[in-house]
């Protein structure tokens, strides 16, 4: 599994190891393919000596420069070699848009001087699935990748609301975000055709708030239990269900 993958910050060597290996039937992209970050931007600093200046200088905002940066990221041998030796299984998560992207806005988008959001996500949104394409339909296998990010996701939460004179109300911070996850992992199983399903648990609010995991994993796995499915190891605060 694979996520967080800035071309700026440094060389994508783990990708060549990955190709290497000849017992992987698919890889697992857990979002960040690429970031939004002009070249003064976020982790770019040693950019220039690592000769992987970002391409168009400036921070993504049209579908030219979405298309650019996928361009660029694929120009990486490191990533081609795995794209050209194993499929890849992809989801976006928020840079692949912008900072903290949810269904109405970004924290890395100001609409004063960068124009509405909905224009920019559909553009960043169109340059992804021309790269990545997504395929649907399948018999054999229905994974469910799911989009915690850009298309239904609420702004995210503030721990400061949730802070009471002993600390952290964890009940009223964790059943904001459990109940619908659970719902639609069920609805989703129990409709699948499919011989196995998958699916791909929600990062937590850019937070490791490991009270939310631990919560959210335990119906997870209720959820789950009568499908003969899996929980596999996450990477950071993302968990993977087949």
């Amino acid at each position: 599994m694979f996520s967080c993958a800035h071309y700026g910050a440094g060389y994508f060597n783990v990708y060549a190891a990955a190709a290497q290996r000849e017992d992987l039937d698919a890889v697992l992209h857990l979002g960040d393919y690429l970031y939004e970050y002009g070249r003064d931007g976020y982790a770019n600093e040693q950019a220039a000596a690592l000769g992987r200046l970002v391409l168009p200088a400036t921070e993504l905002l049209t579908l030219a420069d979405y298309r650019q940066r996928h361009a660029q990221v694929r120009t990486d041998a490191d990533l081609q070699v795995l794209h050209a030796s194993v499929a890849m299984i992809a989801v976006w998560d928020d840079h692949e848009i912008a900072n903290d992207t949810w269904r109405a806005g970004a924290d890395n988008h100001t609409a004063a001087t960068e124009g509405a959001f909905t224009t920019r996500r559909a553009a960043a949104v169109q340059a992804w699935h021309e790269w990545l394409p997504v395929r649907s339909g399948a018999d054999r296998l229905s994974m469910h990748m799911l989009d915690p990010r850009v298309l239904a996701r609420d702004q995210q939460l503030d721990y400061a609301n949730f802070l009471t004179a002993t600390g952290l109300n964890a009940a009223a911070f964790t059943s904001r975000r459990r109940s619908c996850w659970t719902r639609w992992c069920r609805a989703r199983a129990s409709a699948s055709r499919a011989t196995r399903r998958s699916s791909r648990k929600p990062p937590v609010e850019c937070r490791a708030d490991w009270v939310y995991v631990s919560t959210v994993a335990s119906r997870t796995y209720t959820v789950v239990s009568d499908k003969a499915l899996r929980v596999l190891p996450g990477v950071g605060n993302r968990k993977v269900v087949v």
